[in-house]
């Protein structure tokens, strides 16, 4: 008997300004923070049942169980919840159109999952409730299997990254020994070296200059051959980074955790962090520290609030 298809996702990411949508506002003058709580308990029911949406025949029974949320000194009741959703659906924060179709969902909803499950071997979906094009689908990845599932063709060659960082990765092939891991460090230096940063010369010296696809394939490249491997939560997270920052920042933080000997991703957001909180997000705004810093950018490995997704243990 096949092993049935899982739908859930266990990790979600939240987008950095997301409670500050300006579609919140005409909600929190209404129902205060009970609003927001309510669309995040939503995202965690969607993504945790069927992943991109959620049945919304039984609406009582939907709203007993964030209820269970919500239970305690200042629980609301049934009927607020239920009002919350339906001006939930009324701002657009959720689709008015699968609304009627008694489902709760939305684009944005959809685009994660989509990138979440993207190392899948197969995807079910229910095409009626389904949003995204196969255009926007593409854009986002060219290898999901949700692609074949639905009888979209990818023409060869179509997105793909042509840089000489993008090599396979296959470790069952890699001798063990200790002249060939001394080898390898060589090499992995070297694959460093060849992607240069803002500012340097080098075949990644502009990666602004490529589709947002390549970018990602890029970097993902980078870290699967001289840090650890990719699992679908590290290429959604990076994703969400190209999100909120030039490429050129992503790659930096890369390049500064292989050369520190970096394992983990830790590392990486260590150093996204920093600079996001020291507001740079563009090459010009890096090149502005390094000079205030005597052209040197330093950081040190510490937590930040994304180590509780991607411990050790939680990677392959």
């Amino acid at each position: 008997m096949s092993r049935p298809t899982e739908q859930a996702v266990r990790y979600f990411p939240h987008d950095v300004g997301l409670l500050r949508d300006r579609k919140f506002r005409p909600l929190r003058k209404k129902y205060g923070y009970l609003a927001q709580m309510v669309y995040m308990i939503l995202l965690e029911m969607i993504y945790g049942d069927k992943g991109y949406y959620l049945d919304y025949s039984d609406k009582d029974d939907v709203i007993l169980d964030i209820l269970e949320y919500l239970s305690g000194r200042y629980e609301p009741d049934e009927q607020t919840i239920g009002n919350v959703i339906d001006d939930l659906v009324a701002h657009r924060l959720l689709s008015p159109d699968h609304y009627r179709l008694s489902a709760l969902t939305s684009k944005r909803i959809q685009v994660t999952y989509y990138k979440a499950t993207v190392e899948r071997k197969d995807v079910d979906i229910d095409p009626s409730i389904w949003m995204l094009s196969e255009e926007e689908m593409l854009k986002h990845s060219t290898r999901h299997p949700l692609l074949k599932t639905l009888g979209i063709t990818v023409s060869a060659g179509v997105n793909r990254p042509n840089n000489r960082v993008n090599r396979p990765n296959n470790q069952d092939n890699q001798p063990n020994n200790p002249q060939s891991k001394v080898e390898e460090s060589k090499v992995e230096e070297s694959k460093v070296e060849e992607t240069k940063g803002p500012g340097e010369a080098g075949p990644a010296a502009a990666p602004s200059a490529l589709s947002e696809f390549d970018q990602l394939e890029m970097i993902l490249a980078l870290i699967r051959d001289n840090i650890c491997p990719v699992t679908s939560m590290i290429r959604q997270d990076i994703s969400d980074w190209l999100r909120h920052m030039d490429a050129a920042c992503v790659l930096y933080a890369v390049q500064e955790a292989a050369r520190a000997g970096a394992k983990s991703t830790k590392y990486i957001y260590s150093v996204l962090q920093r600079l996001l909180d020291d507001g740079i997000t563009t090459p010009e705004a890096m090149e502005r520290k390094k000079g205030t810093k005597n052209s040197k950018m330093e950081f040190e490995r510490d937590t930040t609030p994304y180590d509780h997704y991607f411990d050790e243990e939680d990677e392959p």
